[in-house]
């Protein structure tokens, strides 16, 4: 996945340094707040396609819905996104992509799982 991002990133350098500014311009000019909304639900469901064969595969125990799994997914992929989007020394841009990865590999072999409601460590009861 964030090797996908990264690629997409690099071959659309000039969308993707417009989208973190569609925000900022939507406050300046409510008239466009339409499209920060459309963006939202386009991006989230884009994710939804990513995350939803994981999580129905049983391979995000950690997530006991689909939809905070996705949000999960989110928070990482745009946070991660927008700090590599405005770094000034692309050496930085290694470690956050390393802890973007450590992350996401939490997300689908964590260290706990769900089990009845309740919070458990892998490999126990």
């Amino acid at each position: 996945l964030l090797d996908v991002i990264e690629h997409v990133g690099l071959e659309l350098a000039d969308e993707t340094r417009f989208l973190p500014t569609v925000p900022l311009d939507t406050l300046r000019h409510p008239e466009l707040r339409h499209l920060l909304d459309k963006r939202a639900e386009i991006q989230e469901r884009q994710l939804r396609r990513i995350v939803a064969p994981a999580f129905d595969a049983g391979e995000m125990p950690a997530f006991t819905d689909l939809n905070t799994a996705v949000a999960a997914v989110q928070i990482l992929v745009i946070g991660w996104g927008l700090e590599n989007h405005y770094l000034s020394d692309r050496s930085s841009a290694t470690g956050l992509r390393q802890a973007a990865q450590v992350l996401l590999d939490q997300l689908v072999t964590p260290a706990f799982r769900v089990v009845d409601g309740q919070r458990r460590v892998a490999g126990t009861g």
